[in-house]
């Protein structure tokens, strides 16, 4: 028996590449935020109380939480802002929505590699990690926010600047 094919959706699902590498990469994210959901699940307690909400991690310290807070959310962006002082300053691109992307992503929290390392290394350390990202995510929110005003105001100097030279 010969196949009918519809070529409406034939030509646009089977030719075009554009739409079936749209649709690969909604299902990648959608496969990212289960498994992050699935670790953070691990560093949540049955019952939040108050007593308990700075031991989500286990054996996962204080002041490393602290530490790996600071460093991540407050000492990455400002080398972040490094580079990509020497980015436009050297000439190698001007482009505002380049350098707000190269700003913004020294700001995000850490990725999802590190829990996925945890979880091929036969679990070692998956519930200290799963419990850092929680927090990363958690204060991410405020710092993300702070961070993102001064890019914007950052690349409105760098676009005047740019403007001035050319």
């Amino acid at each position: 028996p010969r196949r009918r094919r519809i070529p409406h959706v034939s030509s646009s699902v089977l030719t075009s590449g554009n739409r079936v590498h749209s649709i690969h990469q909604r299902m990648l994210i959608v496969r990212s935020l289960l498994g992050l959901g699935a670790n953070l699940s691990q560093a949540m307690p049955a019952k939040i109380r108050l007593s308990n909400v700075f031991r989500l991690g286990g054996s996962l310290p204080f002041p490393g939480l602290v530490i790996s807070l600071c460093g991540r959310l407050g000492l990455m962006p400002v080398i972040g802002i490094a580079i990509t002082c020497i980015v436009f300053f050297s000439g190698l691109d001007t482009d505002p929505v380049l350098l707000l992307v190269l700003l913004v992503q020294g700001a995000t929290p850490a990725a999802m590699n590190l829990a996925l390392l945890c979880n091929v290394n036969s679990g070692a350390g998956a519930k200290e990690m799963s419990s850092l990202l929680l927090w990363h995510y958690l204060t991410s929110a405020i710092s993300l926010s702070i961070w993102t005003t001064l890019f914007l105001f950052l690349t409105t100097l760098f676009q005047a600047s740019a403007s001035k030279i050319a």
